[in-house]
This record gives structure tokens, C-alpha cells and sequence, in this order.
């Protein structure tokens, strides 16, 4: 029985890594100096009517959320042993699964996202915020859930309290493994990535195999104009390719799901009980997707890394739209 029920347990996990892994943003280019539902009792205060353009909104108690974090990590994941960790949250995307349509968004957060960001102390307690980029949350913590609670709590905040119910973490070693076991992923080359791989050159079409599948979802260094927001369209066009590889791949073996899910489970971090999965996998497979969204801004080079300034007024409308509903 133990052994059906953690084969269960990874399949589930492993759907959400196949919808996702396809587009993670993983490694950073910097040198650097399992989660509480709710997105934790700080931000869930937050979390309540609101008046916006003259009308007074209540949040949507038919919503739950499930969080997609890509860790720049090889190998299995490991705890740094301290309160801090030079782990970044690369890739960060939040499952919207809206229980009363029948239909499921992805909001795909910029990695250079700029925000106060929730500080860990020594006791793993919160100490404060620092005015960073997002992808910074996931260093404070060990690496593992307070890392992922952390992260979470982030997006959260982001959101204007909006919970975030549970999450799930992978390393970058999952992008070349899921890759090869669904036979590669076709793509048309966004970026000339010529100085980083000769066959990556704009314009052609190439089946993507092992490390090349990092290198084109990851790549922003001395590519196209370098900016996490070209990187974030090539990783929504991985994944659309991805899916196709994983409906070709599932046809000529049932059982690819389970593989990929003993493959990936050293790999990754979840606060996800065996029935949170389960529901999860049944919202997928029936919700219909309504599309992958990213908030509204700029991108500047700031004085040492890239930033992406939010537009305030667009996350606003954003978030009443996917979470609130007008109280009439």
C-alpha cells in the first residue's frame, strides 16, 4: 500500500512539474552576496473588501492557488544548513484554478519583479522587508520549505494579501531531464543565441535535447536584447511545444508520467498532500486554460541587475479581476 500511495503521490506531483517545467526560468547571472496556506497570517489580513473605481469588492472564496517555483539549483535539492541560501527563484508562476467557471489561468511573475521582500531571521521568523527583486525570496531560508514559504509569502504580498494555497518547487536539472523523456521539444528560434550555441541560431527551427532546453528557456546573456522579458516568451513558447512533445510521447507510452515522476522527485520541494494533488490534477485535466498572464511593466537596468518596476494601477485591475467579485 505505502508504495501505490508514494507512486500517487509523485504522479501527482509530477503533472504539475509537465505542465510547468517546460518554461522555468532557471539559473541566475548574478553573483549573490513546505509553505503555510494563505500566504501566511501577516498577508491574509490584507486580504479583504476593497474598493476599486467606485465599487466595493469581496474576495472570491471559489479560487485556490497553487505555486510553480524554478530554483537555481543543479542537482537534488539540498538544505543549506543556515538561515540563507544562495538559491534563486528564477521562475516563478501561480496556478489560478477558478472553481465556479471551470477554468484555470497561469499568472507568470517577472523574475526581476521589484518589491519589498519578506526578510528571515535567525529563528526563521520574519525580520522585515528589503526593497529587492523578487527572485531574492527564495534565498532566505535553507533552500527547502522555508525557502518556498518565503517565496510565497512574496507573491502574496505582491498580490495585495491574495493566498497563495500550496506550492511546489523544482531545480534546474528537471528542465534536460523532462525535456529528453518526451523525445526533445520542437521550437522556431526567438533569439540568436549563435554566441552561446551554434544551432541556435533566430529564425531556425530546432528540436531542443538535454542542456540545450536550459540554455534556450534560461538564456539571457549576450541574447536578443538580454531582458527577462524576451526569456519569459520564449519559455511561454517552450511550453506550448512541450505540451505537444508530452501528447506525442503519452501516445506511444501510457506510463511516461509515471517515469517522469520517479525521475523528478528527488528534484523537488512541496507542501502538497496526497488529496491537494489529486484535486489539483482534476482541476487540470477538466478546467478548460484560459491563458498564461504576466502583470504589466517596465524592465530598466538599475545599478547593478535588471528591474522590473510593476505598474501599479494594471496589478490592481489584475488582481479584482482574477479575485474579487463586486458585492453588489
Amino acid at each position: 500500500m505505502k508504495s501505490n500511495r508514494d507512486l500517487y503521490v509523485k504522479l501527482a506531483i509530477a503533472l504539475f512539474a509537465i505542465v510547468l517545467i517546460v518554461c522555468l526560468v532557471v539559473i541566475g547571472l548574478h553573483a549573490f552576496e513546505k509553505y503555510i496556506v494563505g500566504g501566511g497570517d501577516d498577508n491574509r489580513s490584507t486580504y479583504g473588501h476593497i474598493t476599486y473605481d467606485g465599487k466595493t469588492y469581496a474576495p472570491r472564496t471559489d479560487i485556490t492557488t497553487f505555486l510553480m517555483i524554478g530554483v537555481d539549483e543543479t542537482g537534488e535539492v539540498t538544505a543549506s544548513g543556515d538561515t540563507k541560501n544562495s538559491k534563486m527563484a528564477d521562475f516563478i508562476t501561480l496556478f489560478v484554478f477558478d472553481k465556479t467557471n471551470k477554468k484555470w489561468t497561469l499568472i507568470h511573475i517577472n523574475r526581476d519583479t521589484m518589491m519589498e521582500v519578506p526578510v528571515l531571521g535567525p529563528m526563521g521568523d520574519k525580520a522585515g522587508t528589503r526593497y529587492q527583486q523578487i527572485a531574492y525570496a527564495h534565498t532566505y531560508g535553507s533552500g527547502t520549505e522555508d525557502s518556498c514559504r518565503n517565496t510565497a509569502n512574496a507573491v502574496s504580498a505582491l498580490l495585495g494579501g491574495v493566498p497563495v494555497n500550496n506550492y511546489i518547487s523544482l531545480t534546474m536539472d528537471s528542465v534536460a531531464i523532462a525535456n529528453d523523456m518526451v523525445g526533445g521539444v520542437e521550437v522556431e528560434v526567438l533569439d540568436d543565441f549563435s554566441m552561446v550555441d551554434e544551432a541556435l541560431v533566430k529564425g531556425s527551427t530546432v528540436r531542443l535535447m538535454g542542456d540545450q532546453a536550459l540554455t534556450y528557456v534560461r538564456g539571457r546573456h549576450n541574447v536578443g536584447d538580454q531582458s527577462n522579458l524576451a526569456r519569459m516568451a520564449r519559455q511561454k513558447q517552450y511550453m506550448r511545444s512541450f505540451s505537444e512533445s508530452l501528447r506525442n510521447a503519452y501516445n506511444a507510452n501510457n506510463n511516461i508520467m509515471v517515469d517522469i515522476s520517479k525521475s523528478l522527485g528527488d528534484y523537488m520541494v512541496t507542501d502538497s498532500s496526497v488529496n491537494d494533488l489529486s484535486r489539483f490534477a482534476e482541476y487540470i485535466s477538466s478546467y478548460e486554460l484560459a491563458g498564461v498572464i504576466s502583470p504589466e511593466g517596465e524592465s530598466v537596468k538599475g545599478e547593478k541587475y535588471m528591474e522590473h518596476k510593476i505598474n501599479e494601477e494594471a496589478l490592481r485591475k489584475m488582481v479584482v479581476e482574477y479575485f474579487y467579485k463586486e458585492v453588489k
